[in-house]
C-alpha cells in the first residue's frame, strides 16, 4: 500500500477514517481524490460510517466496587460443619461396632470361664453335645427334651464363636489337637455305641476336611506347574512370536550383497514403507583387471500409493564394461499390490517390466576372447569376420516377485527374465540365437528389536540360481540408533562388509565385497556406495486388499 489507486482505495479510506495514516499519506490520499472526483462519494460514505467515542461517566461508581469477603467467618462456619460431621460419623461407627462385637465377646467370656472352672467335668458333656450338632440335628438323641435342645444349640454357637476367635489368634491348631485328644480319651472311658459313632463321625469329619485341604494344595501345585510350562506372555520370545505384519513388511530392507540393491533382490519391497524413497547406488568391480572392470550406476524411486493400495517403483540402470566394450541401459517399472489375509499374514506380489538396450563396440572386440560381463558368467566372443556385426541390441522382458510376511518372519522369491529375451551379443551367427538366463532369487529373514527401539538385529538368508550358477548368502545387519553394520558370507569364502548411517530421512552405506572371479580364478573386490533420501512418513493408515 505505497500509493493509493482504485484497487486499494477502500483500504486507504478505511485507514483514513481510523486515523492510521501519516500526514504524508493523507496528502497523497487527498491528491488522489482530487484527481479522481468520482471517488468523493466513497470518501463521504466512509467518513459518515465512522463513529466517534462519546465520553460517559457512571454516577454510582462506589456500587461497582467489589466488597471484601469475610474470609474468617466463612472459615469458622466450614470448620464447625466439618467438626460436627466428623464427631457424628465417629459416634455412629463406634455404636455400630459395639453392637456387633459385644455378643461375640460375651460368648467368648462365658466359654472361657466354663473351660477354666469345669473343663474336666464338662468335657464329656461338651463333646457329646458338639458331635451331634456337627452331624446334624436329625441324628440327635430323641430322648432329650426341647429345653435341652435349645441349650445345646446355644452351647454349639458359643463353641463355634470360641473356635473362630481362637483361629484369629492363630492358636486354633492347639485347641483342635486338644479337643481331638480329649475326645479319644473320653471315647476310651465310655463304651457307649451311640457316643462311639459320634466320635468316629467327628474324627472322619476332621480327616475329610484335612484331605480337602490337601487336595486343594495339590491342585494349586499342579496349576502352578502347568502355568510354568507355558510361554510367559511378557517374555521376549513370546513378544517376538506375536508380532503383527507391521513389524515385518513396513520396514526398509538393507542387504549386504554384491551388486544388488533391495529392489534387485525382490521387487515386492517397493512401497513397503509409507514414504517416497530416492536411492542411488554406484558400483565399481575389479578395478585391478582393466579388461574386465565394470562400472555401474543405479537410480531408483519407489513409494506407497494409498489410493491404489499398492507400491510403485522405477529402477534405471547403466553399466559400462571393458572400457566401453559393452554398455547396457535399462529401465524397470514395478507394481506391487499389498494383500492381507489377516493381521498376522500379508502377501505382496509384484510384476516388473524391463526395457533396455545393449551397445557393442565392435572395434574393441577380441575374437575368441573370454569376457565376464555378469559376475561368474563367463562368455566367449565368436565372431565371423565375413558377416556383419550388430551394434545395438534392444530387449524387453518381464519379472515377478512374491513376499509373504507371517508375523515376525518374511519369505520371498523373485524370477527375472521370464520371457528369456534375445541376448545374442557375443556372436554374429544368427542360426542359433542365444537367450538370456533366467534368475531365481529366494530370500528369508526376520528382525529382533530392543524394547526401546535403539537396537535392531536383522538376519537373512539369500539364495540365487542364474543358469548353472548357484550362490548362497548368509548375512545380517545390526543397527544401533542410526549407525549400521552389515555383512554376508558365501560357502566358497566370498564375503561382504557394510558400514553406514540409516535414519528416517537419510541413509548412506559403504560396502566392499571380496568375490571370486570366473575369469581370473581369484578373488577381487567390488565396491559399492549407496545413498538414499526419504520423504516424511505418512501418518495415514495403510490400506490392504483383503482376500
Amino acid at each position: 500500500m505505497n500509493i493509493p489507486n482504485k484497487e486499494n482505495i477502500d483500504r486507504w479510506l478505511f485507514d483514513w477514517t481510523e486515523g492510521n495514516l501519516s500526514p504524508s499519506q493523507e496528502f497523497l490520499l487527498q491528491e488522489f481524490l482530487l484527481l479522481n472526483p468520482d471517488l468523493e462519494s466513497d470518501a463521504e460514505a466512509w467518513d459518515a460510517a465512522s463513529v466517534s467515542s462519546i465520553p460517559f461517566t457512571y454516577s454510582n461508581q462506589e456500587s461497582l466496587k467489589r466488597k471484601k469477603r469475610r474470609i474468617l467467618g466463612y472459615w469458622q462456619f466450614y470448620a464447625s460443619a466439618c467438626f460436627v460431621l466428623t464427631i457424628g460419623a465417629s459416634l455412629f461407627y463406634g455404636l455400630s461396632q459395639n453392637n456387633e462385637v459385644k455378643p461375640t465377646q460375651k460368648n467368648k467370656t462365658q466359654v472361657s470361664n466354663k473351660s477354666k472352672i469345669s473343663l474336666k467335668n464338662n468335657i464329656k458333656t461338651g463333646l457329646k453335645e458338639i458331635n451331634p450338632t456337627l452331624l446334624g440335628l436329625s441324628s440327635y438323641k430323641k430322648e432329650l427334651t426341647n429345653k435341652r435342645v435349645i441349650e445345646d444349640k446355644d452351647f454349639f454357637i458359643s463353641m463355634a464363636n470360641y473356635s473362630s476367635s481362637l483361629k484369629e489368634q492363630e492358636n486354633f491348631n492347639n485347641y483342635d489337637n486338644l479337643s481331638t485328644k480329649s475326645l479319644i480319651d473320653y471315647q476310651i472311658a465310655d463304651n457307649s455305641s451311640s457316643d462311639e459313632n459320634s466320635v468316629n463321625d467327628f474324627i472322619s469329619y476332621d480327616m475329610s476336611s484335612t484331605e480337602n485341604l490337601t487336595e486343594e494344595k495339590n491342585d494349586k501345585v499342579k496349576k502352578s506347574l502347568s502355568i510354568s510350562l507355558k510361554l510367559n506372555p511378557s517374555s521376549s520370545v513370546s513378544k517376538w512370536l506375536k508380532k503383527e505384519v507391521t513389524n515385518t513388511n513396513q520396514k526398509e530392507r538393507i542387504y549386504s550383497l554384491p551388486e544388488k540393491s533391495n529392489l534387485d533382490i525382490n521387487s515386492s519391497f517397493a512401497g513397503n514403507t509409507s514414504q517416497f524413497k530416492f536411492q542411488s547406488m554406484s558400483t565399481a568391480r575389479w578395478m585391478n583387471t582393466i579388461d574386465q572392470q565394470k562400472i555401474a550406476q543405479q537410480i531408483s524411486m519407489d513409494g506407497y500409493l494409498r489410493s491404489a493400495k499398492s507400491g510403485l517403483g522405477m529402477v534405471a540402470n547403466y553399466s559400462t564394461f571393458g572400457n566401453g566394450l559393452i554398455q547396457d541401459w535399462n529401465i524397470n517399472f514395478i507394481y506391487a499390490p499389498k494383500l492381507a489375509l489377516n493381521r498376522y499374514i500379508t502377501i505382496e506380489p509384484s510384476m516388473k517390466y524391463t526395457f533396455g538396450k545393449k551397445v557393442l563396440d565392435n572395434t574393441k572386440i577380441v575374437n575368441n576372447a573370454n569376457v565376464e560381463f555378469e559376475t561368474n558368467h563367463l562368455e566367449t566372443f565368436t565372431i565371423d569376420p565375413s558377416q556383419p556385426i550388430g551394434k545395438n541390441l534392444w530387449y524387453r522382458d518381464l519379472g515377478a516377485g512374491l513376499v509373504i510376511n507371517a508375523g515376525p518372519v518374511y519369505l520371498g522369491g523373485q524370477l527375472t527374465n521370464i520371457l528369456k529375451h534375445q541376448d545374442n551379443l557375443y556372436s554374429n551367427d544368427y542360426s542359433s540365437v542365444r537367450k538370456a538366463n533366467q534368475e531365481l532369487t529366494l530370500i528369508g529373514g526376520t528382525d529382533f528389536v530392543s524394547k526401546n527401539g535403539f537396537y535392531n538385529f536383522s538376519p537373512y538368508l539369500c539364495h540365487t540360481i542364474s543358469g548353472t550358477v548357484n550362490t548362497t548368502y548368509l548375512g545380517a545387519s545390526v543397527q544401533i540408533k542410526s549407525f549400521l553394520l552389515g555383512g554376508s558370507i558365501q560357502p566358497n569364502g566370498s564375503s561382504s562388509a557394510m558400514i553406514g548411517v540409516n535414519s528416517n530421512r537419510f541413509a548412506l552405506f559403504c560396502q566392499s565385497s571380496y568375490v571370486s572371479s570366473s575369469f581370473s580364478q581369484q578373488k577381487s573386490f567390488i565396491h559399492q556406495l549407496t545413498f538414499r533420501i526419504n520423504s516424511n512418513i505418512s501418518k495415514k493408515v495403510r490400506r490392504y486388499l483383503y482376500l
